[in-house]
């Protein structure tokens, strides 16, 4: 049983690290678009495909996250995982 506690525990630390890399993603877009006034047309219009794919791909994130903390706390990892809120 402690082997799928871990794999629990990897999995919340996955999911965790998701927002920050899709935060990155977003602020380097930002960058782009700032600097290439010349292409905002261009670039709009890959940002909204970027949004769109990020979206897709990363939608339901929550849901699991709350799935996982529910799953630890039912296995009595509350006291040990305090950051897990």
């Amino acid at each position: 049983s402690e082997e799928s506690d871990l794999t629990i525990l990897n999995e919340y630390d996955k999911i965790t690290l998701i927002p920050s890399i899709k935060e990155i993603i977003f602020f380097v877009f930002m960058i782009f678009l700032w600097r290439s006034e010349n292409y905002w047309f261009f670039w709009i219009l890959v940002g909204l495909a970027l949004f769109v794919t990020i979206y897709i791909l990363f939608d339901g994130i929550v849901p699991k996250r709350t799935l996982i903390k529910e799953e630890l706390k039912r296995r009595g990892y509350s006291n040990k995982w305090k950051n897990l809120n």
